[in-house]
């Protein structure tokens, strides 16, 4: 290296060795159902003029070709049907040994009391099933990227609940589960009737009057009623991709699109505010409008805090005067805009504000923009909390 070599970086598209596996830059798992064609190919080649007994071959394919093949596609997420399709010539060979005519049903050289030939389908279930029980009862740093992995995919997928124990009925963007091999381990122990515990984040829920929708129950559900159309695809595509910009908005359930203590939705630009501080510009997202319509005619009871939002503080420069809420006041919500900041102490700053209060429809000065119903404000002339002065000069420590 001291002679000033130039090392250049291999293409997306091309595999490196590293530890018996092959890794590449580009999405996807085409690399490794090549590699695996190739070893099952050369095993054939080897194997094609010898004169063995069925016997013999059946030990070969089991417990020197499946092991090789198992290292390689323990990284991979393959389905049944890529996975039966390789496994063909190593079927057809053993046939052809066995004197078996090629329309044999393979179910018979599959089961242990005729051939005993071992199924690379089912080789690949039961090693990813056992790698996916044992990294989640692991401590160790393959237990924590796998929890990291299904946190990431529950981001993704704008679950408040963990993806670790699925429920009996559940929806899954596909992009979502071929990327991330740890929920493709979920959704397969699913799939072969193995429910997972994950008992230090099991909560009981059930005696909850009301537990609020999650928002992508109300996502999936709308696009599953979708009519066939030549945009269909498309547009399924496009709102499960926003599903993680749900996620960073902090909104998980249909009660954190509802302003606390009311029956009025937030508006696009409250919701933006609420957690970056700045409006958004722009045209308002498919999936917003989706989650308003379905709150709106199925409005959920008054909620008087968001569980799930987290919010940002107020700047404390003096020349930036914001709009702000307050929990001071008895505990609930009180809206104003800020008019004045005193200068920062070490631990605390005096703000004055205006006090506002939402109105719905039935106001009189409520108005209506693009039927839209989401939640208005309007200075409020004086109410019971007692913040009036000049004008409603409140003052929050």
């Amino acid at each position: 290296m001291g002679d000033n070599s130039t090392i250049w970086a291999k293409k997306s598209i091309e595999d490196s060795r590293f530890l018996g596996i092959y890794l590449r830059e580009k999405r996807g798992y085409d690399h490794i159902s090549k590699r695996l064609k190739e070893t099952i190919a050369d095993f054939n080649r080897q194997l094609i003029n010898k004169k063995m007994t069925s016997s013999l071959h059946t030990y070969l394919a089991n417990w020197v070709l499946i092991p090789k093949l198992e290292y390689l596609h323990q990284t991979a997420i393959l389905s049944e049907r890529t996975l039966t399709n390789l496994y063909k010539p190593v079927l057809g060979s053993s046939k052809k040994i066995a004197g078996l005519p090629r329309s044999i049903n393979n179910n018979i050289m599959y089961h242990i009391g005729f051939h005993g030939l071992m199924s690379l389908a089912d080789n690949y279930s039961e090693t990813h099933i056992t790698n996916i029980l044992r990294r989640l009862n692991s401590n160790q740093p393959d237990g924590i990227t796998t929890r990291i992995r299904l946190e990431d995919a529950r981001l993704s997928e704008a679950s408040p609940t963990s993806l670790i124990h699925l429920p009996d009925r559940y929806h899954l963007a596909k992009h979502n589960l071929l990327h991330n091999l740890a929920l493709f381990e979920i959704v397969l122990c699913d799939n072969k009737g193995i429910k997972i515990q994950d008992i230090p984040n099991w909560t009981n829920d059930t005696h909850r009057a009301h537990k609020p929708t999650q928002i992508n129950t109300i996502i999936y559900n709308h696009l599953s009623s979708l009519p066939t159309s030549p945009t269909k695809n498309t547009t399924i595509n496009n709102t499960l991709k926003s599903l993680p910009k749900i996620s960073e908005l902090g909104l998980l359930h249909n009660t954190d699109l509802m302003v606390p203590g009311q029956n009025v939705t937030k508006s696009w630009h409250h919701i933006n505010y609420e957690k970056t501080g700045h409006v958004k510009k722009g045209k308002i997202p498919k999936w917003y409008s989706i989650l308003i319509d379905h709150i709106t005619n199925n409005i959920p009871p008054p909620c008087p805090t968001s569980s799930t939002n987290s919010h940002k503080p107020l700047s404390h420069k003096q020349n930036k005067l914001q709009w702000a809420y307050d929990f001071s006041h008895y505990g609930k919500i009180s809206f104003g805009r800020i008019i004045k900041k005193s200068h920062p102490a070490r631990n605390s700053q005096t703000i004055f504000y205006s006090h506002w209060i939402p109105i719905d429809s039935t106001h009189k000065h409520y108005t209506t923009l693009h039927n839209n119903s989401n939640a208005q404000l309007i200075q409020c002339p004086e109410c019971n909390k007692g913040l009036s002065g000049s004008p409603n000069f409140a003052r929050s420590r």
